[in-house]
């Protein structure tokens, strides 16, 4: 666990999440897309995460807005605003665990639905 954080590096995190607010109100994609940087947490916790780079490699590739990790992990999310393009998201992510023993659990979930955090599925 990191005690300390270089000023220059929690200065680059203050000024992504300033530019993810400004993003929002502004509506701004692109200053969206940018402002999805964890400078502080996800060089940290995605060396827990298989495959961490891969997916957000492919994530980005297939025009992801923004791509982190959900919470302290091992989940990871990937955001757009276009179903099509959530879905190539999802295939493209899938496809990274092919021939490998890892199980994984996907899902694409509209943010405009109003359901709230819940369990979809329990075993």
């Amino acid at each position: 666990m990191q005690k300390n954080i270089p000023l220059k590096i929690a200065c680059g995190q203050w000024a992504n999440l300033a530019a993810f607010v400004a993003s929002l109100y502004q509506k701004d994609r692109e200053m969206f897309r940018k402002s999805m940087q964890d400078l502080v947490a996800e060089p940290v916790r995605s060396l827990f995460i298989p495959k961490f780079h891969e997916l957000k490699a492919a994530a980005l590739k297939n025009d992801a807005l923004g791509f982190g990790i959900s919470g302290s992990g091992p989940s990871v999310f990937a955001l757009t605003d276009d179903r099509v393009v959530a879905e190539k998201i999802q295939t493209a992510m899938i496809k990274e665990f092919e021939n490998t023993t890892i199980k994984i659990m996907s899902f694409i979930e509209p943010l405009n639905n109003n359901l709230g955090c819940r369990i979809i599925e329990q075993k």
